[in-house]
């Protein structure tokens, strides 16, 4: 596992924005980054059209979003009659911002963060992302096979990997269950930000963490079945969470009813698997997603409630 791990509470300090608080870079910070502007090109006047904002991704990659999320925009606007452009924006809790004060009207959000978008502005979602051939994912805590801890509360003190704050299986639901555990996650474990659920897993295995948060199926991932066939037989599962969505494509409250039936209709018009973007590339795939499907009600109950736990967005009664 590299020794250039960096310890949560660091990152915490950091990007804990994305399930506490929201905040916004200016525009001149963006093209900074970047070295262009952050707005994509569009056959639409400024003003004129609703604001998608797609995934969020690194400086590096942000060059490389523009064209596939361009292409969805086009397609969503052709599809529906509705113009729609598209705007990057450097971290989800620019985007949390943009929804608040109307500047964004159709955003992914990770399921955490829609959540707290959903709770907090209104936001709906309307079609769930599909990555890794489902909408949803499952999410489990692993130690090693012949650790002495048993329970969730035995993990205080621990040195936990976790790959992805943005992942409810793989971070809010198995951090939320530490906390009803009676072992808060942001104060009670020694927790370290990996780079891939593959690198928790190895960690866990070479003795250099106590325990991981990770995706079902990292112990079969390539990169750990390179180093350690066995590892399913290493390894224990403490917990398992399932059926967790990914993420959403979100639509902000008080857009015109027959703006939203007709950006549903898009989203779900059976071309948008297939479109391609001008260098032939799939437009879903350029967003790192391999299809849509209209989110149901309930899907996201469980991550609501973890959210509670964690105090992302207040508790219902």
């Amino acid at each position: 596992m590299p020794n250039c791990v960096h310890k949560m509470r660091l990152l915490l300090c950091l990007t804990l924005v994305l399930a506490l608080v929201s905040f916004a870079l200016p525009p001149p910070l963006v093209q900074a980054a970047t070295g262009e502007a952050p707005t994509f090109s569009s056959p639409f006047q400024e003003g004129e059209a609703l604001v998608f904002t797609p995934p969020v991704t690194g400086a590096s990659a942000f060059a490389a979003m523009r064209i596939p999320a361009s292409a969805f925009a086009t397609f969503v606007s052709e599809a529906s009659g509705v113009p729609v452009v598209t705007f990057a924006t450097t971290d989800y809790g620019n985007t949390l911002l943009g929804l608040e004060k109307g500047e964004y009207d159709i955003v992914y959000l990770p399921a955490p963060l829609m959540v707290k978008a959903a709770a907090e502005v209104g936001a709906m979602p309307v079609y769930n992302v599909v990555v890794g051939g489902d909408a949803k994912q499952s999410g489990q805590i692993v130690v090693p096979a012949d650790s002495e801890v048993s329970e969730l509360s035995e993990l205080a003190g621990k040195l936990i990997g976790a790959a992805n704050l943005d992942s409810a299986a793989a971070w809010t639901l198995p951090a939320a269950a530490l906390k009803e555990a009676g072992v808060n996650p942001f104060r009670d474990i020694d927790a370290q930000f990996t780079d891939s659920d593959a690198a928790s897993i190895l960690g866990v295995l070479a003795g250099e963490l106590d325990a991981a948060f990770v995706l079902s199926g990292a112990m079969e991932d390539e990169a750990v079945l390179a180093e350690a066939p066995d590892a399913a037989e290493r390894l224990k599962v403490l917990a398992e969470y399932e059926g967790v969505p990914v993420g959403a494509i979100a639509i902000r409250a008080g857009l015109a009813e027959a703006d939203v039936e007709a950006l549903k209709a898009a989203f779900g018009d059976a071309g948008l698997v297939n479109a391609m973007d001008e260098e032939g590339n799939s437009v879903l795939g350029g967003m790192g997603w391999e299809g849509l499907v209209p989110a149901a009600e309930g899907d996201y109950a469980a991550v609501y409630e973890a959210a509670a736990t964690l105090g992302m967005i207040p508790a219902t009664e």
